[in-house]
């Protein structure tokens, strides 16, 4: 009938409408999860976030030390497994895993593959109550889902390594504007050259809800030096 031709699509749209904001109100309801931030020169460069020329979203660059996991003999064997994992920025994190990649024979300031932003996985688990408590000394600290992925290491050895499962990050419409002009300021002549002098005008914020997932919950100008 030609009236349920036009209301079955609305009704699916108003389901998933209704879905989608309900998932969003129950995220951000409650006490956070965890909270990050980190200011603009934090995009472009070796291990720095990627932010996109049109301001609708960018990606996080978190490092990821390779780490003995006892999975179980069955659960090995699969080359990845479901997990939420713990994010923590700064010490003592970081300085554990510089020290990793230096013995790895890395080199370089800042080492190849170390994000300059100093976010690093530092625990993951089944579930979160299992995960260790944030180091008080770190800067920030995040749950997000993720997985755990094993590697063959070579000499019949497996490694294993974290990685959150979605690090694209969306820019609300409110920050759009403001974040296509950090983009123009950071890559003055194109994403092959971004200004080395950045100097730190905005600290972006990020917070994470009932969910793990994250939003930006601020955007403050911090000024020249700041």
């Amino acid at each position: 009938m030609t009236w349920m031709r036009v209301l079955l699509p609305l009704a699916v749209l108003l389901v998933t409408n209704v879905w989608l904001f309900g998932g969003v109100w129950w995220n951000r309801s409650g006490a956070p999860t965890g909270e990050i931030s980190f200011d603009q020169c934090h995009f472009g460069g070796p291990g720095g976030h990627y932010l996109r020329e049109e301001g609708r979203y960018f990606t996080l660059q978190i490092a990821s030390p390779s780490v003995s996991i006892d999975m179980g003999e069955a659960r090995a064997r699969r080359r990845a497994q479901e997990a939420v994992v713990l994010i923590e920025q700064g010490v003592p994190a970081w300085e554990a895993y510089r020290t990793q990649r230096t013995e790895e024979g890395e080199t370089g300031t800042p080492p190849k593959f170390i994000s300059r932003n100093r976010l690093v996985y530092a625990d993951s688990a089944e579930k979160a109550a299992g995960l260790k408590a944030p180091d008080p000394d770190a800067a920030g600290h995040a749950i997000m889902r993720g997985y755990v992925r094993r590697y063959d290491g070579g000499k019949g050895e497996a490694v294993f390594f974290r990685h959150a499962s979605r690090l694209r990050i969306a820019i609300q419409s409110e920050y759009r504007a403001l974040f296509k002009e950090m983009h123009k300021n950071r890559y003055p002549s194109g994403y092959a050259a971004p200004d080395a002098a950045c100097t730190p005008q905005y600290r972006i914020t990020l917070t994470f809800g009932a969910r793990f997932e994250p939003w930006i919950s601020s955007v403050e100008r911090i000024g020249a030096g700041g």
